[in-house]
């Protein structure tokens, strides 16, 4: 398999392998690669199994053996007590795997820099105009789907990704922006 930079992802979210917790008890693993659409893996019944820090460890270890653990570039969780401790577990195995929570602390530090944060800010200001404003972001959207330039998105402050991702929708919405 070609290496495909990812992340061990256990609160649903973005990244490379989604573990959702369903209420009927079954764990739904999905494979998410940034450009791919998400490929369903597995589902384990966890039946009567607590969801612990050693257990939820042991599914993510699981996962990385199967798909080889050379493919992960960071393991991301929830703030959720089995999440942060399972974290623990698999740091010991894993040294060379950092925790998202760390790369989102250094994001944050990168983001403080005066030219990447007066980027960020114009970016934010251009997505929430168009939020904020329901016909000239009528117009955008129809251009949009027309001309498939992709939504604008707005940062959200717990995921470190969502910066990059609202500076590239202002990119790729710079033309049909301009002409509006």
């Amino acid at each position: 398999m070609a290496k495909i930079p990812g992340n061990c992802c256990s609160d649903g979210e973005s990244s490379f392998i989604v573990f959702h917790c369903r209420k009927d008890g079954m764990l739904d693993l999905v494979v998410r690669a940034q450009g791919l659409k998400p490929i369903f893996l597995r589902s384990i019944d966890t039946k009567d199994a607590r969801h612990t820090a050693a257990y939820t460890a042991h599914q993510i270890v699981d996962i990385m053996d199967t798909l080889g653990n050379d493919r992960f570039t960071a393991i991301l969780t929830d703030n959720a007590a089995n999440m942060l401790a399972a974290w623990a577990f698999i740091k010991d195995m894993f040294p060379e795997v950092p925790a998202a929570h760390a790369l989102h602390f250094l994001v944050q530090d990168v983001m403080a820099i005066h030219d990447f944060n007066n980027t960020l800010e114009k970016a934010k200001k251009i997505v929430a105009f168009f939020k904020n404003h329901q016909v000239p972001h009528a117009v955008l959207a129809s251009i949009q789907n027309t001309e498939r330039a992709g939504v604008l998105v707005l940062p959200c402050s717990t995921r470190w990704g969502s910066a990059l991702d609202c500076v590239k929708s202002v990119l790729k919405n710079k033309q049909t922006i301009q002409l509006r």
